[in-house]
């Protein structure tokens, strides 16, 4: 059973730690419980908390995991100006490392093709 007196107390004392961008307790205390039991607003902390910090020693890409976080709670969402806020930055970030990828491949098959051009005249030419 899910005590709701501790989830309120629980998101007051969240909001406090919010002012403070106290972004590694917020998560802290966060994954401790379920994420089934977090409300809207522990979500979207806890979203704000992985943008914020950037944190990879989990080995999972904490901006997909807060975007797949924002994705869960989208009906409130879309009527809350902060929702658009964490999820536009998420999303940019997200949309950022693709173009960069996308680049650094580009990059990779023209040096590939240029090695392969190479080979291939210096196999053709007599020797």
């Amino acid at each position: 059973m899910i005590d709701i007196q501790y989830i309120n107390d629980l998101e007051a004392e969240m909001d406090i730690m919010k002012l403070v961008d106290n972004y590694n307790e917020i998560k802290s205390i966060l994954q401790q419980y379920p994420q089934e039991q977090w409300s809207y607003e522990m979500i979207l902390a806890f979203a704000r908390a992985l943008n914020y910090l950037q944190d990879y020693s989990d080995q999972i890409n904490p901006f997909e995991q807060a975007y797949g976080l924002l994705q869960t709670v989208s009906d409130k969402g879309m009527t809350d100006h902060e929702w658009h806020l964490i999820m536009a930055s998420v999303s940019l970030v997200l949309v950022r490392c693709c173009f960069f990828l996308w680049i650094s491949l580009k990059l990779i098959l023209q040096k590939v093709m240029i090695f392969q051009l190479k080979n291939r005249v210096k196999s053709t030419t007599p020797v």
